[in-house]
């Protein structure tokens, strides 16, 4: 069975701070790889590199870019 992941590598997101705050620049990160739990590896543009739930990150749409 084929398993559909929300993001793929390449991928724009920002990670998801709940509320979201309007106010503090979020950090963009780079989808790098995904683990076979649908875990998501991420190279931030501040340097951290770090792995994370769906639900803990947004896609950035080409505007926010």
């Amino acid at each position: 069975m084929s398993k559909k992941w929300k993001y793929n590598n390449g991928d724009l997101v920002r990670y998801c701070r709940l509320p979201l705050s309007t106010t503090i620049a979020p950090d963009i990160g780079v989808v790098t790889a995904v683990d076979e739990f649908g875990d998501y590896r991420v190279v931030w543009t501040s340097g951290g590199i770090g792995w994370y739930t769906p639900a803990e990150l947004v896609e950035l749409c080409k505007s926010e870019t």
